[in-house]
């Protein structure tokens, strides 16, 4: 009965503590009430995950026991308190480290990463708690021994927290101008020259959606990457654009969680405002109240105490739901269909919350089926087409399966004669996960990458290191990038990425910034736009549709990617997004007509 005391005692300190930090964490408010339902779901997952350390420490016990160090009858309280702390403690370890990436010792153990080292904290954590169990004897000699593997324990995980925190990570920073060069360089694609004056006056009457604005978003595309592809000739269309525009890093303030970035490039607003913190949140479904950020350690995806992923792992009983991460703001086609403007936003994965749940919109929007999830669209008509495409389980389907979607995206572009369009694909980011290789194959050390001076040994490293497969996404997204220019040749491009890739095991966990090339009529060619946040673009679209600015957004206009100054207006608010489910309603009938006749519908 004392133990069963001692057990609660612990379950519930960690369950007030968790429930501080989220009600300080979230925009709330919760309310008595809420903090009260909030703090209940956090007892039952404090008692089903101490439930499991308990476990262990029975079974420590009797090891205890059975190697005579200590009789089962003489095992002090401090055992269960000192080995329930210590567990929790690990637990705590375990789930700071960003993926535990300095236990690799293979290539061939990539997917690994998080299995090693979570083995090792466990391993350190039971060894806390197998010398809590004889810490207490009455032998000097056991005792000294408990001490000094207690010590062992303790510096484990000491040195696997902070070794994992330190900055060895290691990405190539192009001189933009050398991009620049490159391009100039390379071979020119067959991409058909702009019918639009230079001077920036765009001609937005076109049926087909000529003049509009494109947005072109590459999960994961890399200076890094690209720039030694477009020397080699490898990548046409985007030195074309390189060459017509105007280039940039887009600095992603130190974020590397797609979820979290992609909602900043389309609405202007960081984190904290936009409210997407993560994939999902939790509804507590009794008082209604809202949990959006379950403590996430920036600028890595894990977070604090694992409750993130302990919500999706202990059953609920009913005591929470988990629900989409829906932003507290609106996004930029949002805004343009406020305006009257037509916006076809079509993404190839439903795995982003800035454009889930698809909801009505001056056009449509479309997310197409794939190996993430099923498909949605608005209007609901365009579903079947969603439905049709699909890129199977291999990279070699998703490569295929990126141009269809393309080709499909094109379509709607025209059949809904865009004012904005917007076209995203985890393409890239998914295959470079998958075999970004720079690890040696032959040895436990990572690759060694050259001093910083040395750009030909950069290049090479990337040319003789990098997948083929890799290679091959970068490729794709190339034709796909020549397939927008063929289309819509009087557009205006804006090509973004959300994050590079560093040459190590982290990935992109030391948040690389991610690319941004424009080009179109009133562009500037040939230049270089230093300074450019992923809080910026949404404020940029929206000067290039003349549309009003807001003093709400974080960002700015990037003025110096423009020929000429943009005549800014202001409104006080945009507003915020309704929470409405997607309906064929809203959707001009006439619209609906073409879309069947063309067989895009039934």
């Amino acid at each position: 009965m004392r133990r069963l005391a001692l057990f609660g005692g612990v379950c519930a300190v960690v369950a007030v503590f968790l429930t501080v930090l989220l009600v300080a964490g979230n925009p709330g408010p919760f309310g008595i009430l809420g903090t009260a339902e909030l703090l209940g779901s956090l007892l039952w997952i404090s008692v089903f995950l101490n439930g499991c350390f308990a476990v262990v420490l029975i079974i420590v016990e009797r090891v205890v026991r059975l190697m005579g160090i200590r009789r089962l009858d003489d095992v002090p309280d401090a055992y269960w308190v000192s080995g329930l702390v210590s567990a929790n403690v690990a637990w705590v370890c375990i789930n700071y480290l960003p993926l535990l990436q300095i236990w690799e010792t293979s290539w061939r153990l990539h997917l690994s990463w998080a299995l090693l080292g979570h083995a090792t904290m466990l391993a350190a954590g039971t060894l806390l708690m197998f010398c809590a169990g004889i810490l207490w004897g009455k032998s000097r000699r056991p005792s000294s021994v408990a001490m000094a593997l207690f010590a062992v324990g303790l510096g484990l995980m000491f040195a696997a927290t902070v070794w994992s925190r330190v900055d060895a990570r290691r990405h190539r920073v192009y001189d933009l101008d050398d991009v620049m060069a490159a391009a100039a360089r390379s071979p020119e694609a067959d991409v058909p020259a702009t019918t639009q004056p230079a001077t920036g006056d765009v001609d937005n009457t076109s049926p087909t959606g000529q003049g509009a604005v494109i947005v072109l978003g590459i999960d994961g595309a890399d200076w890094q990457v690209v720039t030694p592809l477009v020397r080699a000739g490898k990548l046409p269309h985007f030195a074309e654009m390189i060459r017509r525009g105007t280039i940039g890093y887009l600095d992603n303030n130190d974020e590397s969680f797609t979820w979290r970035i992609w909602p900043t490039i389309f609405s202007g607003h960081e984190v904290p405002d936009h409210g997407v913190y993560g994939p999902l949140k939790i509804v507590l479904p009794r008082t209604g109240a809202e949990v959006p950020n379950l403590l996430y350690n920036r600028p890595e995806n894990n977070s604090l105490y694992g409750i993130s992923g302990l919500y999706g792992l202990v059953p609920s009983l009913g005591l929470w739901r988990e629900a989409p991460n829906d932003p507290f703001v609106k996004m930029v086609w949002d805004v343009a269909s406020d305006y009257q403007k037509n916006v076809v936003v079509a993404q190839m994965f439903n795995n982003l919350p800035f454009a889930r749940p698809v909801h009505p919109v001056n056009g449509a929007m479309i997310t197409f089926a794939g190996p993430y999830s099923g498909p949605q669209a608005f209007p609901a008509e365009l579903l079947p087409l969603a439905e049709g495409q699909s890129g199977g389980d291999t990279h070699a389907g998703l490569l295929d399966w990126t141009g269809q979607v393309a080709d499909s995206t094109i379509d709607l572009f025209r059949q809904f004669d865009i004012d904005l369009g917007v076209y995203y694909t985890h393409t890239i980011d998914g295959i470079t996960h998958d075999d970004w290789n720079f690890i040696s194959r032959d040895s436990l050390w990572l690759v060694d990458p050259p001093p910083e001076s040395d750009q030909e040994g950069w290049e090479r490293l990337v040319l003789e290191r990098l997948d083929e497969e890799v290679f091959h996404s970068y490729e794709v997204a190339d034709r796909v990038v020549g397939k927008f220019l063929e289309a819509f040749p009087d557009a205006t491009f804006v090509l973004i990425s959300d994050h590079g890739w560093t040459y190590s095991p982290f990935l992109h966990k030391g948040s690389p910034d991610g690319l941004l090339i424009m080009t179109g009529p009133g562009v500037r060619e040939g230049a270089v736009v230093s300074g450019a946040r992923t809080r910026d673009i949404a404020p940029t679209l929206a000067a290039l549709l003349s549309l009003p600015q807001t003093e709400e957004n974080d960002g700015e206009v990037l003025t110096d990617a423009f020929i000429a100054p943009k005549e800014l207006t202001y409104v006080d608010t945009y507003g915020k997004p309704s929470r409405v489910d997607q309906s064929a309603e809203a959707v001009d009938p006439q619209l609906l007509e073409r879309l069947r006749a063309l067989g895009y519908i039934r």
